[in-house]
């Protein structure tokens, strides 16, 4: 809900903590007239999520799911998005996989939008797609697709169906465990910053930060099987 805070600057208000980008509270919100902002009446902090601010990478990550959450909401609420993102805060302060991480939570989040990423069956002709076949990539029609729906090379590397496949079934947190092959991560980075250009029809601003991320160390990794 977007709200107004009034009075916050004020030395004594109702408002429990700073009301900034990245803090979680529970607040009573207002409505108005349609069109309008609320107005926040008080809140209570949660938590500021000061992991997320003690790197820079784990900041721009953050940033990262704060934009998706601000884009997909917009408009009103839809149900699982807000716990989705917050989830994926609390994992990302500590600081572990951050890039599987960042992208398993963009898979599910486009999911539950009603734009999932189609890995298994072609996004063109809804034809299943063998294991090991080559694969196109197309944002238009829904994902990755088969060589008569669109070209080949428009789907990047081998693997890189594998690879959505198996991020998409695995939650923000056990994603940080995934090793994603280093010859794979930025073609999927590419693939899933086309689909969301296509999708919010503009580049997130925080993506081409994102999109640098390497995995941090401290995680034990698991091998991603690819196709």
């Amino acid at each position: 809900a977007e709200a107004l805070a009034k009075g916050s600057r004020r030395r004594t208000n109702p408002f429990d903590g700073p009301i900034d980008q990245g803090v979680l509270l529970d607040a009573v919100i207002l409505a108005r007239r349609p069109g309008t902002l609320g107005l926040l009446t008080e809140s209570r902090l949660v938590t500021n999520f000061p992991g997320l601010r003690s790197s820079l990478p784990r900041y721009y990550a953050g940033l990262h799911v704060l934009e998706l959450l601000r884009e997909f909401i917009r408009g009103g609420t839809r149900s699982g998005l807000f716990e989705l993102a917050v989830a994926t805060l609390y994992t990302i302060e500590e600081g572990k996989g951050l890039s599987p991480i960042l992208a398993a939570f963009t898979l599910h989040l486009l999911r539950e939008s009603g734009f999932s990423v189609a890995t298994d069956l072609c996004a063109g002709c809804n034809r299943a797609l063998r294991e090991g076949e080559a694969a196109g990539f197309s944002p238009r029609l829904g994902g990755f697709t088969c060589a008569a729906c669109a070209p080949l090379k428009s789907g990047g590397e081998p693997g890189l169906r594998g690879l959505f496949r198996t991020l998409a079934r695995s939650a923000p947190a056990p994603a940080g465990r995934i090793q994603i092959p280093k010859a794979l991560e930025a073609g999927m980075w590419n693939l899933i910053g086309e689909f969301l250009v296509h999708v919010l029809e503009r580049p997130p601003r925080v993506l081409a930060y994102v999109s640098g991320l390497r995995r941090v160390s401290g995680a034990p990794q698991e091998k991603t099987p690819t196709t």
